[in-house]
């Protein structure tokens, strides 16, 4: 029976009615549609299932409508694609009601091949056996929901393949042959072990940890505090000399016969003396300090060639001079 036929005839059989659509497709494409569908109910009258299926399916492509769902399940069965034809029949039915006179031949002539279909789709239960937590059940390379075990799964009459996979492995795999209309039941035997949670945790996060660096800060701080004592130290030494100067020019012989007003400047130069050398003691000392923690407090050679950027270089001296000395260094 050509699928024109099951139309009784009408009009509706062979000029596809048009639809309401958000989008509605361009003139061009309505036209090659049109002959697509033209082509697809000549192929129906020579019983080229297949090439009529073709066809329509690209006709639904531009416009669906209740007749082009209808023919598409229409050669869906004839090809033998029972669970598409019956899914096809059930939406072209349901959308032929909604569209009332336009599609009535749709509407009458659905229902019986909805019934004759579902005589002849086979069905397929799957039971497992067991406990299944992480495998999964696939049926012709495609995962079942779990829902669906123990449930009747229409397919089509041939030969179809059930597997059970754990961690993208196959672990057991049944292959059926099913006739039309035949119901078959394949079972499993599956015993997922508990899925044990792991902690997540960092590389190397139970290893000791690795000591870090000796930092160098107290070596720049006491060599710092001494540069500036060293300073503090050429401040006074040089009032010293001022005051000493200003007393000699109250002199008649050299450093005797001096004016006795000046005594108080005398011990002001004294005392200038006295801390111009503790200052300078005290912070070549420091200086001396802070280079020798300088060297104590360097990384290895493998630290040294990690640090970015290069730490920064201090070298201090100490030079005498007449009645003194001088501090020089770079850093």
């Amino acid at each position: 029976m050509a699928c024109v036929a099951s139309f009784g005839g009408s009009a509706a059989a062979t000029e596809p009615i048009v639809a309401s659509a958000v989008e509605q497709p361009g003139a061009e494409a309505l036209a090659a549609a049109r002959d697509l569908w033209t082509g697809g109910l000549e192929l129906e009258k020579s019983k080229d299932w297949a090439g009529a299926l073709e066809k329509f399916v690209r006709v639904g492509q531009v416009r669906m409508t209740p007749q082009v769902r209808y023919h598409i399940a229409f050669c869906s069965e004839h090809v033998g694609k029972f669970v598409d034809a019956m899914n096809g029949y059930q939406l072209a039915l349901q959308e032929a009601r909604a569209f009332g006179d336009k599609a009535r031949d749709v509407a009458e002539n659905t229902p019986p091949r909805i019934e004759a279909v579902r005589d002849r789709v086979a069905k397929l239960r799957v039971h497992v056996e067991g406990t299944l937590r992480t495998s999964i059940v696939l049926l012709d390379g495609k995962k079942l929901s779990t829902a669906l075990l123990d449930q009747e799964i229409p397919v089509d009459p041939g030969m179809h393949v059930v597997e059970v996979a754990r961690a993208g492995t196959v672990i057991d795999r049944q292959k059926i042959t099913f006739d039309e209309g035949a119901s078959q039941t394949v079972e499993f035997q599956v015993d997922d072990p508990v899925a044990v949670e792991v902690a997540p945790r960092t590389p190397n996060a139970w290893a000791s940890p690795k000591p870090e660096a000796p930092s160098r800060l107290p070596a720049y701080l006491t060599a710092g505090a001494g540069a500036a004592l060293l300073v503090g130290a050429g401040v006074t030494y040089f009032l010293r000399e001022q005051t000493i100067a200003n007393i000699r020019l109250t002199c008649a012989n050299g450093d005797s016969g001096c004016d006795p007003d000046y005594t108080p400047t005398e011990e002001l130069g004294r005392m200038y003396t006295t801390a111009s050398r503790v200052l300078l003691g005290v912070g070549g000392a420091a200086v001396a300090t802070g280079v020798t923690l300088w060297f104590v407090l360097a990384p290895d050679d493998g630290e040294a060639a990690a640090m970015t950027p290069a730490e920064p270089q201090l070298s201090v001296g100490l030079s005498p001079t007449i009645g003194g000395a001088v501090l020089h260094g770079s850093f």
